[in-house]
């Protein structure tokens, strides 16, 4: 089976064997050291998903790893700097990303699609489904602010 590289991460770098360089362009150096992660998909299943979304009239410039684009979308420059774990938790599966310095950490990705997260919150509560997803979907959020504004 045929791969492709969707998205690479620069995990760490290091110059001269000085750890945490973030941006190396335009410095001096000897030895350059950069830990990698690929992210690599079937080259059919990417052919075909291209074909499909041009076929509506939409072009695709490029891929990029659903963490990734969730990561750029959601955090100010200030989160992935401080350190930040993000979920993406979709109806298929959930993923993890970690940033810290700037730098993306190896993602992860869990087969715990948000109906699995209702089924426990039903089960743990003792509450039908449909009530569970009610509350999941009203009161679910780890933002700060709604908490202060007395959603809790």
């Amino acid at each position: 089976m045929s791969r492709r590289s969707c998205t690479l991460f620069r995990v760490i770098t290091g110059l001269d064997g000085q750890d945490g360089v973030q941006t190396p362009v335009g410095m001096h150096g000897f030895k350059l050291d950069v830990e990698t992660h690929v992210i690599t998909t079937g080259a059919a299943s990417v052919q075909n998903l291209v074909k499909c979304i041009r076929g509506v009239g939409v072009d695709v410039e490029d891929l990029v790893f659903e963490a990734l684009a969730s990561s750029e979308a959601c955090l100010t420059e200030d989160d992935k700097m401080a350190g930040t774990i993000l979920a993406d938790i979709g109806g298929g599966t959930t993923e993890f990303q970690y940033l810290k310095m700037g730098v993306s950490g190896t993602p992860r990705l869990f087969l715990w699609p948000v109906y699995q997260m209702t089924r426990d919150i039903a089960i743990g509560l003792g509450l039908p489904f449909d009530v569970a997803e009610e509350m999941k979907k009203k009161y679910g959020s780890a933002l700060p602010v709604l908490r202060r504004e007395g959603r809790e």
